[in-house]
């Protein structure tokens, strides 16, 4: 299979539609492995919905956890008021989520890329307000001390 510049193809994009530089999407999307050269802000637009649903699977459980342990354990690392921040994060995200649908219907570039071009920055804002919230789960894991967790729930 050959190889496609996705790089190249990104430029002339750009230049139509005034998008973030190849290097930002790249480092924040890994959009230079897309192997997809058809409906590129397309593909790009998909890799930005993966990083969204990543985050929202994971606050998801965190505000509203289930009978399954990690979730129930994990949401106990968060004060009441840590959780109303979170979710705020939370309904952004679904904003975004359901924007993004709405471009499932119908392929349009011009719609995809004012998609990326508008919601790159807010999800890089909303990435880096979620960035300490999210350090407590791996600091929760490596906490030493006696976990707060009733066994009752393992039944």
């Amino acid at each position: 299979m050959d190889t496609i510049d996705v790089k190249g193809l990104y430029e002339q994009c750009r230049k139509r539609h005034q998008l973030p530089p190849f290097g930002d999407l790249d480092a924040a999307y890994d959009i230079g492995r897309i192997d997809d050269d058809h409906q590129l802000p397309r593909e790009i637009r998909k890799r930005m919905l993966d990083r969204i649903g990543l985050y929202l699977e994971v606050l998801e459980g965190i505000l509203s956890p289930e009978n399954s342990l990690t979730p129930i354990y994990e949401s106990g690392f968060y004060s009441d008021e840590e959780k109303k921040d979170l979710f705020l994060r939370f309904r952004e995200l679904m904003a975004l989520k359901r924007e993004a649908l709405l471009l499932e219907q119908g392929y349009d570039e011009a719609a995809e890329c004012s998609y990326i071009k508008e919601n790159h920055p807010r999800l890089t804002a909303i990435s880096g307000a979620l960035r300490a919230q999210l350090a407590k789960l791996k600091d929760g894991w490596q906490e030493t001390s006696e976990a707060k967790f009733d066994a009752e729930y393992l039944g």
